[in-house]
């Protein structure tokens, strides 16, 4: 049966509510419910509006495919922010191109991966970064950037880690998300894809909540 929901946000919510008990993310062993799901979600939600997230801002995930993205995703999609996503294979010059094209309000990352390291190449971009503390951010090539967060443990100057920025959750009301979530429209943007630039420069490829609900139910259909 297609789903009500024309925003990725209340689809989750709707999804939750149908099966709270069922698997919704498998992941190197861990299992999330939909319902454990909806709960990070709607945490780390309440900690981007903590960190000045509001509609339309952008939301950077550097990150392969792990639960995190996810999360980040559709924390984001509840409070009308936009999740840019970009290549695990990016280069630092490619990297610093995006980031500055796309001009995110946060950045979601790790400190490498597959040998790719993230932190330096985004402290070359960001020297400001080095030295200050998470959040204490005014940054010359992104001004919009004011929080980035590394999901590894180890503490870095100017970064937030993942247990950290989730702390910020409490000094917001869970009402505020309710709110958010209930004010995106299908029409809004959710995503923002890069094009691989290998003929030309990259092109960002905005789409729309209800766009992707319909495609994925087309999709699911099909199969």
């Amino acid at each position: 049966m297609p789903p009500r929901c024309r925003t990725l946000g209340a689809l989750l919510d709707e999804m939750t509510s149908a099966r709270p008990n069922a698997e919704a993310v498998v992941f190197r062993g861990a299992r999330l419910t939909y319902a454990a799901l909806r709960e990070q979600v709607d945490t780390l939600a309440r900690a981007l509006l903590a960190v000045g997230v509001g509609t339309g801002d952008r939301i950077a995930l550097l990150l392969p495919n792990r639960p995190e993205w996810l999360v980040t995703a559709f924390a984001a999609s509840k409070l009308g922010a936009v999740t840019v996503a970009i290549s695990t294979f990016s280069t630092p010059r490619e990297l610093a191109w995006t980031l500055e094209h796309a001009r995110p309000r946060v950045l979601v990352t790790m400190e490498s991966f597959r040998g790719r390291g993230y932190l330096p190449a985004l402290y070359e971009l960001c020297p400001e970064l080095a030295g200050s503390k998470p959040g204490a951010l005014g940054s010359e090539r992104i001004p919009e950037l004011r929080a980035v967060v590394c999901i590894d443990e180890r503490r870095h100057d100017g970064v937030y880690r993942w247990t950290d920025v989730l702390e910020r959750a409490a000094a917001v009301p869970v009402s505020a998300v309710a709110a958010a979530t209930a004010a995106v429209s299908p029409a809004d943007p959710c995503f923002i894809l890069y094009t691989s630039g290998s003929t030309a420069t990259p092109k960002g490829v905005t789409l729309a909540h209800g766009g992707v609900i319909v495609a994925s139910t087309s999709a699911s259909a099909s199969t």
